[in-house]
């Protein structure tokens, strides 16, 4: 049973994403790939509204860990700080497109509605609606924080998937095997099924935020690695310029069809790697093998760098729509959502307390008033008496 350590010499060893090292990787590469002045706009709208709240995930690469964190409900090793528990978007983050080879019963329906309302394409479209409409900095923030962290997903194969079963292989999943998270497997530390596995891209990227020092070099090496051994020109599937083609096309949900693209080439990377590479003789709870986890890590460093350069030709066709926000390089700083409904709560009691002083004056004036005129009308009739 093989120590799942082996790296491409040119890569950093990091200690255990698309978990979080995954998710930064994604926009680490984005970020290299980008202008400085695009990556400084994303930073400035994102630290005016999050930077208080979540000062660790408020800048571009790091940012990209926000959406996983929002759905934590307990402190974890891998939930590091306050739980959020908000659970309400976790369909965000896949579409479960059904892969079905041995043509088990299941619902029609599954067949034309796993991309719709919620899913990952879903998401991202809705978010370029908000990038088009929004005129303040909250709504923009709020789903390019999303945006950031669901792009990553998209390029990860079993979140683009739900296979059925019934064979030796995978066991009986009738109901679908939720891209794989069904599918027990032993032997990879960290990693108890097969989602897990690919979400550590076999177990080479597993550090999780907040990041140290140390790491957050290792992760710009790490990113600058993939984009050495996987420039743009070696991926087929890569068009840089298909958002500003469909963002410029004045139809309804004119980019649907780009990120649906998108779906299906990782669908087609489940289908032929994560599914179609598992041993012949594998059975649900055993050790994959050597050769799959390496299949694993090779794939995965190749989705990473297909990803991060999707994510930067998104960001750099949205960018234009950003609000105008204070920059943070000079120090300007939003209020955190705590902060301005106290500020409200306070201004709102200081207006109250104001209002309530002035009636308290009024009163007291008229109440001189009248005991003055009743003093004077005292004195009046006692001299005429």
């Amino acid at each position: 049973m093989m120590s799942i350590g082996f790296v491409v010499a040119t890569f950093v060893g990091m200690a255990s994403a698309w978990w979080d090292n995954g998710h930064m990787l994604t926009a680490e590469i984005a970020r290299q790939t980008l202008s400085a002045s695009d990556v400084q706009k994303v930073d400035d709208v994102l630290q005016s509204i999050w930077s208080r709240d979540f000062p660790n995930r408020s800048t571009f690469s790091p940012a990209a860990t926000w959406a996983d964190f929002l759905k934590c409900t307990s402190e974890s090793p891998y939930c590091q700080g306050v739980p959020m528990a908000v659970n309400a978007m976790d369909a965000w983050h896949f579409s479960d497109s059904p892969y079905n080879p041995q043509n088990l019963s299941i619902p029609q329906s599954l067949e034309t509605t796993w991309y719709q309302q919620p899913s990952s394409i879903w998401a991202v479209d809705q978010a370029i609606t908000t990038f088009l409409s929004a005129q303040g900095a909250w709504g923009w923030s709020f789903m390019m924080l999303f945006s950031l962290h669901i792009i990553g997903d998209m390029h990860q194969p079993l979140h683009s998937v739900s296979g059925y079963w019934n064979n030796s292989q995978f066991g009986y999943l009738p109901n679908g095997d939720r891209g794989g998270n069904a599918i027990a497997i032993s032997g990879v530390p960290g990693a108890t099924n097969l989602h897990a596995l690919w979400d550590s891209a076999g177990g080479l990227y597993t550090n999780n935020a907040p990041y140290t020092a140390q790491q957050t070099a290792d992760l710009e090496a790490n990113a600058s690695a993939l984009i050495r051994a996987h420039p743009q020109a070696s991926l087929p599937e890569f068009n840089a310029s298909e958002f500003d083609g469909c963002l410029s096309a004045k139809s309804f949900n004119p980019c649907f069809s780009v990120l649906e693209g998108w779906s299906n080439d990782t669908y087609a990377q489940a289908m032929g790697v994560a599914y179609g590479r598992v041993p012949s003789n594998f059975t649900p709870g055993g050790f994959l093998g050597d050769a799959y986890i390496h299949t694993v890590q090779q794939t995965s460093q190749r989705q990473l760098a297909l990803g991060g350069y999707r994510l930067a030709s998104f960001v750099s066709s949205i960018i234009k729509t950003a609000p105008t926000v204070p920059s943070a390089q000079s120090g300007g700083k939003g209020l955190s959502t705590k902060t301005a409904v106290l500020v409200v709560v306070m201004v709102a009691a200081a207006g109250t307390a104001v209002i309530y002083a002035a009636m308290y004056y009024k009163l007291r004036s008229a109440h001189h008033r009248y005991t003055l005129v009743r003093y004077r009308q005292h004195n009046d009739d006692g001299i005429q008496a």
